[in-house]
């Protein structure tokens, strides 16, 4: 999550388009599963964890107290970081889920925003 991908070498534009489309469908999949909320506490043991391997002294290494903390600050996340990341990071390939669907409408959307009401409800 915290790789720069304009700082990955990409063999040529057709890799980084693939790279950007692995990026997006990971976090958007994700994110809009239904046990998405009821997963976050896995999720923030994971999080510990791989703080723990990357940087084993703990300094400069950004790690949320709790699975409650990092339930409260999900929705932050997701506004403020992973809307960056597939707007600017990943090219933008999300807008083509819209010709998926027969209605035009984005339902990881959809589904990523009831998971976040359904987080802050539990909180």
């Amino acid at each position: 999550m915290k790789v720069d991908v304009d700082r990955v070498p990409f063999y040529d534009d057709r890799e980084r388009f693939f790279g950007w489309v692995l990026g997006t469908g990971g976090i958007l999949g994700q994110m809009a599963a239904p046990d998405y909320p009821e997963r976050l506490s896995k999720l923030y043991k994971e999080s510990r964890e791989a703080a723990a391997y990357s940087n084993p002294n703990g300094s400069g290494i950004e790690v949320h107290h709790s699975a409650e903390d990092l339930m409260r600050q999900t929705r932050d996340f997701y506004e403020g970081y992973v809307k960056q990341l597939y707007g600017r990071q990943w090219g933008g390939v999300h807008k083509a889920l819209i010709h998926h669907f027969d209605d035009g409408k984005n339902y990881y959307f959809n589904s990523i925003e009831a998971n976040l009401d359904h987080i802050e409800r539990e909180v």
